[in-house]
């Protein structure tokens, strides 16, 4: 049985593994056939998007906030493949800078959050601070579904 990590542990490992992702070889690609680029787009836009919900959160308009593939009444598959057509003419330096940049104010407002009290109302939020901080599971997936294995 997995042991439950911390918002703080979460965090740690959510800089761990951007460090990773960032040191990956140009030659890197997933099983569905993502490059390295198709695979820092996709990863960039749901950081975009975790940023809008930490902001609203912030901003005491939480439940306001809908993901883009909600508000456009699309699937999330449908969403990844909009946003790899939208950057499709951006270099690999380039969506590595804006990735990288991306995943830089999500951590900043990953801590902003962990380090808030939570309220009632927050029970009913997916930006909660046990969930936030949790983005690195989600390329954890990714990683691991490309052969590499994660230890954190």
């Amino acid at each position: 049985m997995e042991q439950k990590l911390s918002p703080e542990q979460h965090l740690e490992n959510t800089r761990k593994i951007t460090k990773q992702i960032l040191s990956l070889n140009e030659n890197f690609e997933l099983p569905n056939g993502w490059k390295l680029r198709e695979f820092l787009i996709h990863l960039w836009s749901w950081d975009d998007q975790m940023i809008k919900g930490c902001k609203a959160k912030l901003d005491d308009k939480r439940f306001d906030f809908k993901f883009n593939h909600h508000e456009k009444g699309i699937k999330y598959e449908e969403w990844n493949d909009i946003i790899l057509e939208e950057n499709k003419d951006l270099t690999l330096a380039e969506i590595k800078k804006m990735f990288k940049e991306t995943r830089e104010e999500a951590i900043s407002l990953f801590e902003k959050i962990i380090s808030l009290p939570e309220t009632i109302d927050d029970d009913k939020n997916f930006f909660r601070k046990e969930n936030v901080a949790t983005l690195w599971t989600h390329d954890k997936l990714h990683l691991e579904q490309a052969g590499m294995k994660i230890d954190f």
